[in-house]
């Protein structure tokens, strides 16, 4: 596997509440940083690496037309950073997500994607080798291969508790300081095998789905395969 053949996703939902007044009339990933786009910054940090092929899981008028005026189909930004070949860039079609892995699931099925996928925040700025995680991934064999990192305030994240091998035991969102389970945070990137789409689709995630009115990457999917013992890294 090389970054050319992951389709990478970006979940873009929410009304970015705790930014107002920045967000009252614009997407978050919209809001300016150093004079860009904050949702620029992951794009060309993976573009920069090779990955070509964009799907930003818009959520809500406002999310979808501003993204959607600021990139188009990715035209324009390529020209804009001497990116050569041009990346792509798709949109979630008109359907309401009950969550990001909600989104992911609408998303993958619309352009049939079938390899594998990276997913990224739109409001992170990181840098990261996909190189050195393609090569952990794959000999891993994981399903899904999770960046951490370690932090003493674990409470606003995602927490992992992993073995002696990095593989992911325990998985619990946002937990209160004492019930976390170690202090490795979620940083929100991940890196999805391909069945990844078929599980999604499964009759035990869509009665996950139908319960909770929700289907999360953090809250929900993640917590779901850890539990089943898949090989989540």
């Amino acid at each position: 596997m090389k970054a050319e053949d992951l389709t990478c996703f970006i979940p873009v939902g929410g009304m970015a509440k705790r930014l107002r007044p920045l967000t009252y009339d614009i997407s978050k990933p919209c809001v300016r940083f150093m004079n860009r786009a904050l949702i620029e910054f992951p794009i060309l940090a993976l573009a920069s690496q090779g990955v070509r092929n964009f799907i930003l899981g818009e959520q809500g008028y406002t999310n979808y037309t501003n993204l959607f005026d600021q990139f188009g189909d990715g035209t324009g930004f390529s020209a804009k950073y001497g990116i050569n070949p041009r990346i792509h860039i798709m949109h979630q079609p008109n359907v309401d997500d009950l969550g990001s892995a909600d989104s992911y699931r609408i998303n993958v099925e619309y352009y049939n994607i079938e390899g594998p996928v990276i997913v990224v925040q739109g409001d992170n700025i990181f840098d990261i080798n996909l190189e050195d995680l393609i090569k952990w991934h794959e000999k891993k064999g994981a399903l899904m291969t999770i960046a951490l990192f370690r932090t003493k305030n674990v409470e606003e994240y995602g927490v992992a508790a992993v073995d002696d091998d990095m593989r992911i035991k325990k998985f619990v969102e946002k937990p209160a300081p004492e019930k976390a389970p170690s202090n490795l945070i979620n940083a929100g990137i991940y890196l999805l095998a391909p069945e990844v789409r078929k599980l999604v689709g499964c009759d035990e995630v869509k009665k996950i789905l139908d319960e909770r009115k929700r289907l999360d990457f953090g809250y929900d999917l993640i917590p779901y395969l850890v539990d089943k013992g898949f090989p989540i890294y």
